[in-house]
């Protein structure tokens, strides 16, 4: 057992036993105030070594989250670890265990805004509340960790996936808005990080308007800093003198927040020198460094200093430009290559008199600038092809109403001009029929368009995302029904020596015969469908684990019974398949898939050309 911060109770304090920690809100939005707490805390810390071990973690957890309202971050964060340390040696895993390290990676993300720092807390946490029937702390855990998928393009469908599993759990326990907020907040993290600007301000005023509802000042204050961030990035100057008057009124009204005022000159400064008005980005700078001790996040600070260091030396000011940037660089080691901490060197080696090595390293920063450029434009160019596909759906039916609308206009108009003209009235039959042939084959085109979106060009059969549409809808059915619910998961076994020895288009020609193979070993209410490459996935509703592996056999023996034609010459194959079926404790379909992944690996590792199971619920 950790031993115990044991806290001096003032004399005035009475005996608190430990039992009545069970009934306290240790939250960190509790309604007490940290001070009283942590002098309750220290009341019953001598009496903790012969309480339950349950008591003593959650003590741990309580003071943390007193300390973390209190501004107290560095010694929050021991808490949380202590906390942390004492609930892993519990032998069963409880809400204050999820939360203690939800508290710890927020006090580092405030401390350093550090995914590396923070975010393998959040997926602990995320693994722990999945053995809880705790929804809202699942929604927690989930919409937390689904900040730590903006760093790259590739992670965004990850983060979304992650989103729509905590919004699919509020509305079944039937949340309310200021609930949910939360998870519209982390959306617009997301989409702000991919460039998905007007995204992410539409994503930012939902959670505004959630939290407004309640008048939750903290997060509504929060949400127009997004928003102040977002609109100075879209350069829409109105929008964000607009955000910075409702965070004035806010903070106008709300004097216990201590640092409402940092946060305003902060953004008002960042503002006024992304629009060019240095003089005035110095004047609310300085305003906002002046209140730095009203804070805990010295992310910020840290950029004030940066950003006045920026501002003083556009502003022709190069010897106060250099003190914030050794202030800015003398505050930690910022990470390799970052174009901020590259410009405040150049400034303070221009302020030392080495204009040479200043030019070096501002070159160094503008090409630091450019890929960050070029990964903005990525990031956009791959987020908004995650959306291209409805969007492109949405877009053909839009065209469909408007030719149907035009269609019935033509028609009316013809019926009115029956009277006027025969040749009016032909000409008028003309253009409906025709208007009708075009709607056809709008209906026509629009069919085969969502059929090509579904469907692998080269197998025939669902490509990964329909597939994993498909999968997920049988998966949710299930769950709904109670039925049983399998998925297989199969890798063609030293496919990469086929096209090695015999071509692509040999390798294609395998893989479109193994398909073949595939349908005729499986039943009809199966789902097939290609993930890429030589990954295959089958779902199986209806089937439990047994039925799960004895149809797993039939499709690796359909494969290893039969040599394949590749076209030159036919070709021996093995397949390996990894087979996982829905239990009680199976959340969703992406739990599911992962085990089934962990069974293929095994029966890859076990020599291929099997089917394995994976057990673990």
């Amino acid at each position: 057992m950790l031993a115990l911060v044991l806290c001096a109770a003032s004399s005035t304090s009475r005996s608190i036993e430990p039992a009545e920690l069970a009934d306290w809100n240790c939250e960190p939005d509790a309604v007490d105030a940290p001070a009283e707490r942590l002098d309750r805390l220290a009341a019953m810390a001598e009496a903790l070594p012969a309480a339950p071990a349950e008591l003593p973690a959650r003590w741990h957890y309580c003071r943390a989250t007193a300390l973390e309202m209190a501004g107290r971050l560095d010694e929050a964060r021991a808490a949380y670890t202590d906390a942390t340390e004492a609930h892993a040696e519990l032998p069963d895993t409880t809400a204050d265990h999820v939360r203690s390290l939800l508290g710890r990676s927020y006090v580092d993300y405030l401390q350093t805004n550090d995914p590396a720092r923070y975010c393998a807390d959040r997926a602990e946490a995320v693994r722990l509340a999945r053995r809880l029937d705790a929804p809202r702390v699942l929604i927690e855990a989930l919409t937390l960790q689904a900040f730590c998928f903006g760093q790259r393009p590739a992670d965004l469908d990850e983060g979304l996936a992650r989103l729509d599993e905590a919004l699919q759990i509020a509305r079944t326990e039937g949340l309310d808005p200021g609930e949910t907020a939360m998870i519209h907040n982390a959306t617009a993290n997301l989409y702000r990080r991919n460039q998905l600007l007007d995204l992410a301000d539409r994503q930012l005023a939902l959670a505004h308007d959630a939290w407004a509802a309640e008048d939750d000042r903290q997060d509504m204050f929060n949400m127009l800093h997004g928003r102040i961030q977002v609109a100075i990035q879209r350069g829409r100057w109105d929008d964000a003198e607009r955000h910075l008057e409702s965070m004035r009124a806010l903070t106008e009204r709300s004097p216990s927040f201590a640092d409402f005022p940092f946060f305003l000159a902060f953004n008002r400064g960042a503002m006024e020198l992304a629009r060019g008005d240095h003089q005035a980005a110095i004047t609310a700078l300085d305003r906002a460094l002046a209140l730095e001790g009203s804070t805990g996040e010295r992310y910020f600070v840290a950029t004030t200093l940066r950003l006045l260091a920026r501002a003083h030396f556009q502003a022709g000011n190069p010897t106060e430009a250099a003190g914030h940037a050794r202030a800015f660089l003398a505050l930690g080691e910022p990470p390799a290559g970052d174009p901020g901490a590259l410009s405040a060197t150049a400034i303070a080696a221009y302020a030392d008199g080495d204009p040479a090595a200043a030019l070096r390293t501002l070159l160094r920063a503008l090409d630091a600038e450019q890929a960050a450029g070029r990964d903005r434009m990525q990031r956009n160019a791959a987020s908004q092809a995650t959306l291209h596909d409805q969007r492109i759906e949405d877009f053909q039916s839009a065209i469909l109403r408007e030719q149907l609308a035009n269609r019935e206009l033509q028609l009316q108009q013809a019926r009115q001009q029956q009277q006027t003209s025969r040749v009016v009235n032909v000409l008028a039959a003309a253009g409906a029929l025709v208007l009708a042939v075009l709607v056809g084959f709008l209906l026509w085109s629009r069919h085969r368009f969502r059929e090509h979106a579904r469907t692998d060009a080269l197998t025939g059969v669902a490509n990964r995302r329909y597939a994993m549409e498909r999968a997920e809808r049988l998966f949710a059915q299930s769950v709904d029904s109670g039925d049983e619910f399998a998925l297989l998961l199969l890798d063609l076994d030293h496919f990469k020596s086929i096209n090695d020895r015999h071509g692509h288009d040999a390798g294609d020609r395998v893989l479109q015969g193994v398909v073949r193979a595939f349908l005729q070993a499986l039943p009809g209410d199966a789902v097939l469908g290609r993930l890429g490459g030589e990954e295959f996935l089958i779902a199986l509703p209806g089937s439990d684990r047994a039925r799960a592996l004895a149809q797993a056999e039939r499709v690796r023996r359909a494969v290893a019974d039969r040599p394949i034609d590749a076209g030159v010459s036919e070709v021996a194959l093995t397949v390996s398949i990894g087979v996982a079926a829905r239990g009680a404790a199976t959340a969703s379909l992406n739990a599911l898939y992962r085990r089934a992944d962990q069974a293929l690996y095994a029966a890859k590792h076990d020599g291929r050309d099997r089917s394995s199971v994976d057990i673990d619920e």
